[in-house]
């Protein structure tokens, strides 16, 4: 695990952000061979099965092939079996990470095929049969067959609509995401380019789906202008406390996108932190809110200034009466003053909305 601490930035750099918007099937390779991925689901140790004196030696390592169906295409309910997961994991015996055993010609730390450890008898894979005699292309035409399937094309959609429209998000717009990833051979840019140009996605309903953590940090920061020196420790002591510490999140399901698994006893954690960056003692955060509201047109001279500034140029009037009740304070010039009537707009239930 320590290595995929340390390998993680590298794997979001090189495997996630060039592929993004890109073809589904790149970003699947590209997680597929990167030695983070290989490390966090064992399948750097993962090797056909021998037989030494008559004793049958297990290596082959099921994770990367489980996780690769349920969680990475066709989702959990598409409906295969143990024995494909067993056969998928066969598949990518011998994807590994030089340094780590074998090859010293190679470059440490990167992906390597270790022929003598795939496994080279025939497999089926769901309705994939591959011969055999295979090699590593046993692995890429796996990754190519799942890639197109339609179970992979409504799964990353239904996971697309749920992140940008609602937790449960509806049945027309899956259909419409998963026919256009299916269509454009799995371009992410194009799916991104039906959720957000569709009616859902512009519909009350999906103005009222709960930020994540990070997501609310994040929008708190554009809000207030802040200048983000460094991350550690203060951003992501508060992250840490709301729940979701970057790059930390030990099961392979990732942190979740349903906005209603974040209501907990956690949200006081947001007020700690709006309050916190209000009042600009957060470390490796510059906040001045005078000078920011200022520079924005706004008049920094009275509690009643400062939230309807924000109303205004964060919320664009939505911030209900009972908000604006609620954060108002005695009118004057101190910045303690003025950066609690911040923190508390900042927390306010509309900040908690996308």
């Amino acid at each position: 695990m320590a290595f995929v601490r340390l390998s993680v930035l590298s794997y979001e750099n090189t495997a996630i952000r060039p592929h993004v918007l890109g073809r589904f099937r790149d970003l699947l390779g590209a997680t597929a061979r990167h030695p983070s991925m290989l490390c966090y689901l064992d399948n750097y140790l993962s090797r056909k099965d021998t037989v030494v004196s008559g004793v049958r030696k297990l290596g082959l390592n099921e994770n990367y092939g489980r996780e690769l169906m349920e969680l990475h295409t066709l989702g959990v309910t598409a409906g295969y079996s143990q024995d494909d997961v067993v056969a998928a994991a066969r598949c990518f015996t011998g994807w590994t990470i030089d340094g780590l055993r074998i090859s010293p010609e190679q470059t440490r730390g990167k992906f390597v095929y270790a022929a003598a450890d795939h496994d080279t008898e025939p497999k089926k894979v769901f309705g994939l049969e591959l011969p055999a005699g295979g090699g590593i292309e046993d692995g890429e035409k796996l990754l190519d067959y799942l890639a197109a399937h339609p179970a992979t094309a409504r799964f990353v959609s239904t996971k697309l609509a749920r992140r940008y429209v609602s937790d449960d998000p509806p049945a027309a717009l899956i259909d419409r995401c998963a026919q256009t990833f299916s269509s454009t051979g799995g371009d992410i840019r194009k799916v991104m380019r039906t959720v957000f140009e569709s009616p859902e996605f512009w519909s009350e309903e999906s103005a009222r789906k709960l930020k994540t953590p990070f997501e609310y940090v994040v929008s708190c920061l554009r809000a207030t202008g802040a200048d983000l020196e460094s991350a550690e420790p203060g951003l992501t002591w508060h992250l840490d406390n709301m729940g979701m510490r970057p790059y930390l999140c030990t099961p392979p399901t990732g942190y979740s996108d349903r906005g209603a698994d974040w209501l907990s006893p956690s949200y006081v954690h947001r007020l700690n932190f709006a309050l916190d960056l209000g009042n600009d003692t957060i470390q490796g955060v510059k906040v001045g809110l005078a000078a920011t509201i200022s520079r924005l047109g706004g008049t920094p001279t009275s509690a009643a200034s400062v939230a309807a500034f924000f109303n205004r140029e964060v919320f664009g009037g939505r911030l209900s009466p009972r908000t604006l009740d609620a954060v108002k304070v005695p009118a004057s010039q101190a910045p303690t003053t003025l950066a609690k009537v911040a923190g508390l707009v900042l927390a306010s239930p509309e900040m908690q909305w996308k």
